[in-house]
């Protein structure tokens, strides 16, 4: 019984300081609300989603795109996918 009195507080206690599902917890807006880009989104399926730290896109200017076939790194009349493919072939020459 000692130990059932506590346990039973506890449970009680920790109960009523739950909250209720009914509350809203998204700080930006009721999900699926379309959202404005202001720098810490994610983008899923073409839906942005807060994360809280900076981020970039590709849709961003001077953002990362992985499907470009440009060179990143060099001049930019060298950046092409074609001066890219005969640079290899007058290396051999």
């Amino acid at each position: 019984m000692r130990l059932i009195t506590p346990l039973l507080l506890l449970v009680s206690v920790g109960l009523a300081s739950c909250k209720s599902a009914n509350e809203s917890h998204a700080p930006f807006g009721a999900p699926g609300a379309r959202l404005t880009r202001s720098g810490d989104e994610i983008m899923v399926c073409g839906q942005l989603f807060h994360t809280g730290a900076p981020v970039v896109l590709w849709t961003d200017p001077g953002g990362y795109d992985a499907y470009r076939t440009d060179r990143r790194f060099a001049a930019y009349d060298k950046a092409s996918y074609e001066a890219t493919t005969q640079e290899p072939a007058a290396a051999k020459k």
